[in-house]
């Protein structure tokens, strides 16, 4: 899991990628949880991205404590197989540390009982961003600043 702009107050669009070890069928959820520190409010409807996105309908309720719950679509999800998708926050306006993100879900049985999927919490991507060290780790935030601040003049008279 990772982002694209580690600075406070900004638009961060969030990738995550995941795969299962058995086939999730339709109607299953997959949660993303850890997302903590956002400025995103709660929405049923917040859209997701990306090459797999459809296999989740396009997408997922966010919850402003952090979670998205994303709804597997028609067809479902194959085992062994890895669904990339992104979706855009809201930075919050303060500088935090990276988070550690878990997914899990429950596996739609078409009846009454369904199948939880414990909780695993899912690898950050560690790369630098924007000259920040391990920036690409999702909702690591900092407040971007001058290091030098000189002034002077040419011409004293």
């Amino acid at each position: 899991v990772g982002q694209s702009f580690p600075l406070v107050s900004a638009s961060n669009t969030i990738t995550a990628t995941i795969s299962a070890s058995v086939d999730f069928p339709a109607n299953s959820t997959v949660m993303l949880s850890g997302l903590a520190g956002t400025q995103t409010a709660t929405v049923g409807d917040l859209p997701v991205e990306g090459a797999d996105s459809s296999s989740f309908g396009d997408e997922g309720a966010w919850t402003d404590t952090g979670t998205l719950v994303l709804t597997v679509a028609s067809g479902g999800l194959s085992a062994g197989t890895s669904y990339t998708v992104s979706f855009v926050l809201q930075n919050s306006g303060t500088a935090q540390g990276a988070q550690t993100v878990s997914v899990s879900g429950v596996a739609d049985s078409g009846g009454v009982d369904n199948s939880p999927v414990d909780a695993v919490t899912m690898v950050n991507d560690p790369g630098a961003l924007l000259g920040v060290t391990t920036g690409a780790s999702p909702l690591l935030m900092v407040v971007p600043t001058f290091d030098a601040n000189n002034v002077g003049q040419s011409f004293p008279l």
